[in-house]
């Protein structure tokens, strides 16, 4: 039994827990590659995305992701 667990432990891997924000962003779908494209190279988890009059994307980000998307997307 305790292999078993030995295995399992390891096989879990390590994670480094950040404070990140929770954050949503609604845009029309003709505007939602234009949102991918700006969200790439953070470090960003995709939590939901809802397709229907318009697109709604959940994710969260870290702190210092967050300040750098808000400069990069008032620039976009």
């Amino acid at each position: 039994y305790s292999g078993c667990v030995s295995l399992g432990i390891e096989a879990a891997g390590i994670i480094e827990m950040v404070d990140s924000f929770k954050c949503s962003f609604t845009c029309p779908y003709e505007s939602y590659g234009k949102f991918e494209n700006l969200i790439k190279g953070f470090t960003v988890k995709i939590e939901n995305t809802e397709f229907n009059e318009n697109v709604k994307v959940t994710f969260f980000i870290g702190k210092d992701g967050f300040l750098l998307l808000e400069k990069k997307k008032k620039n976009y």
